[in-house]
């Protein structure tokens, strides 16, 4: 999931602008002139506020740093912002890619969250802190570290979606994982199981265990409990098919 900042600053959301501080831009990074077409545009309530407005479009790297034993350097494409308030949190990210040091081969190339989208950062927050954006974890419990992406928040944050990217060592990148990707997602390790959790309302929700294969990487059978205010109707699914179905009282 999204890095603590270890140590650093939080980064500054939109919500939080007009509350910055006033400092100078670092002025470091390369103009990518190329890009400058991306940018994004400018929300309505932010011109209202007038505390945004496109500067330009530059490129950031990190420093290199070693993850599932290979050296690595985040690239962002970021917006240059010109703020009213907090010069220094100045920089918006378009697209971020991890590549691999000396090759420059890319080895995961992020979606542009929700966080992405509405998060402001600092040059030395990006230069110099790795996982300050996103960190790597182990999702799988296999030993290598993967990267968990946002990209909804809904019911009021009752449901939390990401898609995870597990790593693969084969290829030495970062790959899509449908299995473990989900709203509200946990894996356990001694069941092997994943489980997701949707909720409707205050009384309706829908919990869903997702029991693996040995490889991980294959379903061997689906529990899903939905429960309203009276009932919780239990199906238990194999191969895409129902094998058994039961209603009972909801007693909680």
């Amino acid at each position: 999931m999204y890095g603590d900042g270890l140590g650093c600053q939080a980064p500054i959301t939109t919500e939080e602008a007009a509350n910055g501080t006033d400092s100078t831009a670092s002025s470091d990074v390369v103009i990518d002139s190329a890009a400058s077409g991306m940018n994004a545009t400018v929300s309505d309530s932010e011109q209202e506020q007038n505390v945004i407005e496109v500067q330009d479009t530059v490129k950031v790297k990190s420093k290199v740093f070693e993850v599932n034993k290979l050296q690595c350097y985040w690239e962002y494409t970021a917006e240059r912002l010109i703020r009213v308030k907090d010069q220094e949190h100045n920089l918006r990210i378009i697209q971020m890619q991890l590549k691999e040091a000396g090759s420059k081969r890319v080895l995961f190339t992020p979606e542009n969250s929700p966080d992405l989208a509405n998060t402001f950062y600092s040059l030395t927050e990006l230069e110099n802190n790795s996982d300050y954006v996103i960190s790597c974890e182990d999702k799988n419990a296999d030993s290598w570290c993967d990267y968990e992406i946002l990209f909804e928040r809904a019911a009021a944050g009752a449901n939390t979606s990401t898609n995870v990217f597990l790593f693969d060592p084969k290829s030495g990148k970062f790959e899509y994982s449908q299995l473990f990707s989900g709203t509200n997602m946990e894996y356990d390790n001694d069941k092997n199981m994943i489980k997701t959790f949707w909720k409707m309302s205050v009384d309706e929700y829908v919990m869903t265990y997702t029991y693996l294969k040995a490889d991980k990487k294959q379903i061997d059978y689906i529990i899903e409990e939905q429960y309203e205010t009276d009932s919780v109707t239990v199906v238990k699914k194999r191969d895409g098919k129902i094998v058994s179905r039961r209603k009972v009282a909801n007693v909680e």
